[in-house]
């Protein structure tokens, strides 16, 4: 049996506002896919909600410094802008 973490892929545009959307325009949590190494801010899937990028270390915004190429493992909903130098992300959503 073949494990999968999703079914589609969309590419995902960094945004301190908009959220991963599916290509319907729903709301969509994903797997990332890095595609250049990187600072990668983040808002997981069980954090509070926010548009501010502002990593505070309870809930909210994640920083995660110098993020190689490949899958990144945790449940995002949002690539933040700011403070985000990674780039060309794809997100594997079900």
């Amino acid at each position: 049996m073949i494990k999968t973490i999703g079914a589609k892929c969309v590419s995902v545009t960094k945004s301190d506002t908009a959220y991963i959307t599916d290509a319907d325009g729903n709301y969509a949590i994903g797997t990332i896919y890095v595609g250049t190494t990187g600072d990668l801010v983040v808002l997981p899937w069980e954090h509070a909600d926010t548009n501010s990028a502002v990593t505070t270390g309870v809930g909210g915004a994640v920083l995660f410094k110098a993020v190689a190429v490949g899958f990144f493992p945790i449940a995002v909903r949002k690539v933040f802008s700011t403070g985000t130098t990674a780039s060309d992300f794809v997100a594997v959503i079900n």
